[in-house]
């Protein structure tokens, strides 16, 4: 399996399996996410917005991450 083949079958999969991309969105960042799903971040965007989910900016995840964990500083 190419390169190709990998990333059709991520974007099919991401297409099929939407509430399980929003939910991990809520608390990845949009480059992050789409590296470990093997799509491009412009194609990730478009679903997204194509969802009508509303697009963090780009140090929003962080920040989400760094309040999140309990205890820390």
């Amino acid at each position: 399996m190419n390169e190709t083949e990998i990333r059709a079958r991520a974007r099919r999969w991401v297409k099929a399996n939407r509430s399980e991309v929003v939910r991990r969105y809520a608390t990845t960042s949009l480059a992050e996410l789409a590296r470990e799903l093997h799509v491009s971040t412009a194609f990730l965007r478009s679903r997204l917005i194509e969802w009508h989910v509303p697009i963090r900016k780009q140090g929003d995840a962080n920040r989400l991450r760094r309040r999140a964990r309990p205890g820390g500083d």
